[in-house]
């Protein structure tokens, strides 16, 4: 997928989406309509009252009906009225045994971020994949063969390297985290290289992409970055920090003279396709489908 000269990447970006997980193309309804929304994580009130998500939803000319928030997945399963479920930390990786079946991306991944209910049951979709794709595209314009470090080895780093390998098969990819089997069997599933968090700096990457929750919030900045940071950030490098947040991390990064990019982008992409997911799964349940 590529989005370079594109006018509007987050539509590129949501149109790829559903036509890779789905198999559908995006058709707007003219017609109002309202969802009932699932919110499952330990941030997950927050997500939900998303002004991105709100947007996105009028995009697809939906507004949110109810919204039911748990931290319990296997309650969300129970007699379910939602239509859109968003998936959060630490339920990405779980969830997906509650589906009836996963898209590509998710049973690639093992990473499920969105639900999708229709009326023969419920669909796990990855769109975090596309949605980092993209946006790390618009990011990484101009860059040949770059060096790509993602940190943390949660499911967001699945779906990062996912998409990273499906926008730039040139790329060359290493994963760090704390775990070391945790790093070691994620290189393996994606093919890329492990490296120890004390020896990220040799790596030398041109861009670091922060998937850990540390910058999430104010209280996770409490505890010390697991990574060298320092020996990271040089100018003309990138830090690509895919907390939705101005954290301590991207002022650090911006005055070691690198170029930053929250993870607002990527948020705004993962929240339009959910929309188009539930106006697909609305339209499924308006046929018995």
């Amino acid at each position: 997928m590529s989005i370079i000269g594109k006018t509007d990447v987050v539509a590129e970006a949501v149109a790829a989406c559903l036509e890779n997980e789905l198999s559908v193309a995006v058709v707007k309804s003219n017609v109002a309509r309202t969802v009932d929304v699932l919110a499952l994580g330990t941030t997950a009130g927050r997500a939900a009252k998303s002004q991105m998500l709100d947007a996105a939803l009028a995009g697809q000319n939906l507004s949110i009906a109810t919204t039911d928030v748990t931290t319990v997945p296997g309650e969300a399963f129970v007699e379910p009225t939602w239509v859109l479920g968003l998936v959060l930390s630490p339920f990405k990786a779980e969830v997906g045994a509650h589906a009836n079946r996963l898209t590509p991306s998710a049973a690639r991944t093992g990473i499920v971020d969105t639900l999708l209910r229709t009326s023969t049951g419920v669909v796990g979709l990855n769109s975090n994949s596309w949605a980092l794709a993209a946006a790390g595209e618009v990011l990484l314009r101009g860059l040949d063969r770059p060096r790509i470090l993602v940190l943390g080895t949660g499911g967001t780093t699945h779906s990062a390297l996912l998409g990273l390998a499906r926008a730039h098969p040139d790329a060359e990819l290493f994963v760090s985290g704390r775990r070391p089997e945790a790093t070691c069997r994620l290189a393996e599933r994606y093919g890329v290289t492990a490296v120890a968090p004390a020896d990220t700096a040799e790596v030398e990457p041109s861009v670091v992409i922060n998937a850990t929750t540390w910058g999430e919030t104010d209280e996770s900045e409490a505890s010390p970055f697991g990574f060298p940071a320092g020996e990271l950030f040089a100018p003309g490098r990138i830090l690509f920090d895919l907390n939705n947040r101005h954290s301590a991390l991207q002022i650090q990064a911006l005055a070691a003279g690198c170029a930053v990019m929250s993870g607002t982008l990527m948020q705004r992409i993962t929240h339009a396709c959910r929309a188009a997911g539930a106006a697909w799964a609305l339209d499924q349940q308006a046929k018995g489908e």
